[in-house]
């Protein structure tokens, strides 16, 4: 028998609140502002692509969406037509699965199938709709930053595996949070945020030798613990490495058995109340 084997990438946004100028502020609550932007459908495009936000359904706090790229697909034309060849538009998606519930300690959640034929790093293109969506929300008074889930371990890794190597290492932190740490760093950035109306404070440091030493102490544990939740990012450039190493490509995945997400006819409540299981 087949199973059908579907992959889900794991994202955390948060709603930044920002400096009104001469803006009239919206008295609405912010996810209720979210929550009408994402039962939208719209396009955006990019310098190299065409993309498209497709609003399926929502219930309870889950919004189901499609995000797709448009692409050309080359086929040939009917018999009647002497089977010429034509370009048709072909837009290749993949699903979309947004938790708008803000629980304590988790954060608020965005889940992207991954199809390596549609979107091989799909953080690219969630990027580029929060940019998009952040058009709507601006006039609001918020923006939406998105950061990856990822695996703390894999911090901790790979510190270890590059010692003495190590020749920069950056931490980004989006500002207010969602998870109530209650710990020195969530501290300090709530003090930043107060004192300069900050939405992503930066750490940078560095040694041109690759002797940056990492130690185990409450900052940067914090902060691993901070960026793993989907807090932020870091990036790590090793001596004699080309390419940098992100948090952004340790995204955390899941691999569900048997779980195709079908969206016709009697199978929506089944469907909604499965869709709490992809985030568990």
């Amino acid at each position: 028998m087949h199973m059908n084997n579907t992959k889900f990438q794991y994202f955390t946004y948060f709603l930044n609140p920002l400096e009104q100028g001469n803006l009239i502020k919206d008295k609405r609550d912010k996810n209720e502002i979210l929550r009408e932007a994402l039962g939208k459908t719209f396009l955006f495009k990019t310098s190299k692509s065409n993309y498209a936000y497709a609003f399926k359904a929502k219930r309870d706090n889950f919004f189901l969406a499609k995000l797709g790229r448009r692409s050309q697909l080359k086929r040939s034309s009917s018999p009647e037509k002497g089977f010429q060849a034509e370009q048709v538009d072909h837009w290749p998606n993949c699903w979309m699965v947004i938790d708008t519930n803000e629980r304590r300690g988790k954060g608020q959640k965005i889940a992207i199938e991954l199809k390596s034929d549609v979107f091989p790093h799909p953080f690219e293109q969630l990027k580029q709709f929060a940019d998009e969506l952040n058009a709507h929300l601006f006039v609001c008074g918020y923006a939406m930053a998105v950061n990856p889930v990822t695996e703390e371990r894999d911090f901790w890794d790979l510190i270890d595996e590059n010692q003495n190597r190590i020749e920069r290492l950056t931490l980004t932190y989006n500002v207010p949070n969602l998870f109530k740490l209650n710990n020195s760093l969530e501290k300090d950035l709530k003090q930043l945020q107060k004192e300069y109306s900050s939405t992503e404070v930066t750490i940078d440091i560095k040694n041109p030798d690759g002797k940056l030493t990492i130690p185990h102490n409450p900052l940067t544990e914090q902060s691993a613990d901070y960026i793993a939740r989907g807090g932020g990012q870091y990036k790590m450039k090793i001596k004699g490495k080309k390419n940098t190493i992100s948090s952004k490509k340790n995204t955390k995945t899941r691999t569900f058995t048997d779980f195709d997400i079908e969206f016709e006819g009697d199978n929506q409540d089944v469907l909604f109340n499965t869709l709490g299981k992809i985030f568990e």
